[in-house]
């Protein structure tokens, strides 16, 4: 058993870089609908110039002067961490949050109730925009907080096919005598709907709430009636946390519930090849789920394979090279099964093909496992 190989997998695929968010130049774009410039800021991922024909997610965070930096920041680490994927973040900087944030003119305020215009600038304005400057795929998440968590969820209905996942972190849900839960209601039976994720959380303990102001729990009841098999949705209680903090936790757990599945829980890797591609069955069609097991998943199941269950490695690291033929860490550890069952003839006939493989990408791999080769071939002789 070679520890080395082992050692040096386990350390390559569980880096977590510790790096902060970057912003591009500042950008304004003036609104028409608004009749007004609107500031954003943009992060690129970090592979975003060198894949020149790939495409990213796009997360719109929204009031971006205050939860930006939080969310962005955030989302990056996880990225990093291997749970969400990277995506071209945008945070939009608010100006007249009452006027542009609420669905409707409530009789308790003046100079509301001009989302719908919002959203005219979000689909028709803003987003154009950035789908001009940015690869950004079909894929588009939306953040926003408090009375920005508000328009999140009108936006939902009233533009489904603009986003597919809306982030609401304590969300004033209860405007205007509860308009939202009668526009849920009224959505939901509409057969056109398309696909989508709502995640949605509250910063107080709802039993201790006056009744003529709940709505969480009848916002739940309509959604556990009618959401359907279109609408996946995950409410969180978070009554540790006041409106003000809850952006942070907030943020982080919303991502986690749209990307159930993208990091595959190590419990589920390590049960066996069987109960990998079970559970994988069974998220991928969520939002946000990639469309095959992540190599990384199945890399880290045979090299643990390698190391406690020898035989059964071979399998696994098939299985990854069907699903991912040029992955050369798949080739060099399927080399490393054979070698160890003692059937050095595929394991340096592998070995060799890792290397062929290796000389058209990478140059050093290459010859790292050339002088493996030449090592095995010696070791044979002797």
């Amino acid at each position: 058993m070679r520890m080395f190989l082992l050692t040096l997998f386990l350390i390559t695929f569980s880096s977590i870089t510790s790096a902060s968010i970057t912003w591009e130049t500042p950008k304004k774009i003036t609104s028409k609908v608004l009749q007004e410039p609107r500031d954003y800021r943009v992060s690129l991922p970090i592979d975003y110039n060198e894949n020149t024909d790939k495409q990213y997610s796009l997360l719109l965070i929204l009031d971006g002067q205050f939860y930006g930096d939080l969310v962005a920041n955030n989302a990056l680490f996880l990225s990093d961490a291997g749970d969400i994927p990277y995506h071209v973040v945008v945070a939009l900087d608010s100006t007249n949050r009452l006027r542009d944030f609420t669905p409707t003119d409530s009789d308790d305020w003046v100079g509301d109730g001009g989302a719908d215009k919002f959203l005219h600038f979000v689909t028709q304005e803003l987003l154009p925009e950035l789908q001009g400057l940015y690869r950004i795929e079909k894929h588009k998440v939306i953040w926003g907080h408090s009375a920005a968590g508000l328009y999140v969820m009108h936006h939902m209905m009233s533009a489904p096919n603009s986003f597919d996942a809306y982030l609401v972190n304590d969300g004033s849900l209860d405007w205007d005598n509860k308009v939202i839960e009668k526009e849920l209601s009224q959505y939901l039976q509409r057969s056109d709907r398309p696909r989508q994720f709502l995640y949605f959380n509250n910063s107080y303990l709802i039993q201790d709430m006056p009744d003529e102001v709940r709505f969480i729990a009848p916002l739940k009841d309509i959604l556990r009636n009618n959401a359907g098999e279109k609408l996946r949705w995950v409410h969180q209680n978070l009554d540790n946390e006041s409106h003000g903090s809850i952006p942070l936790i907030g943020s982080i757990n919303g991502l986690r519930a749209l990307y159930e599945g993208y990091r595959i829980p190590e419990s589920v890797v390590f049960s066996g090849l069987d109960g990998l591609i079970s559970y994988f069955e069974r998220v991928k069609h969520h939002i946000g789920a990639p469309n095959q097991i992540p190599e990384n998943s199945i890399l880290d199941l045979a090299f643990h394979q390698l190391w406690t269950k020898p035989a059964t490695s071979v399998a696994t690291f098939e299985y990854c090279l069907e699903l991912y033929p040029e992955s050369l860490s798949a080739l060099e550890g399927l080399s490393e099964a054979y070698l160890n069952q003692g059937d050095f003839s595929r394991g340096l006939k592998t070995l060799e093909t890792a290397i062929q493989k290796a000389q058209k990408t990478d140059s050093e791999k290459a010859v790292e496992l050339q002088k493996k080769l030449g090592q095995l071939k010696l070791e044979q002789d002797l």
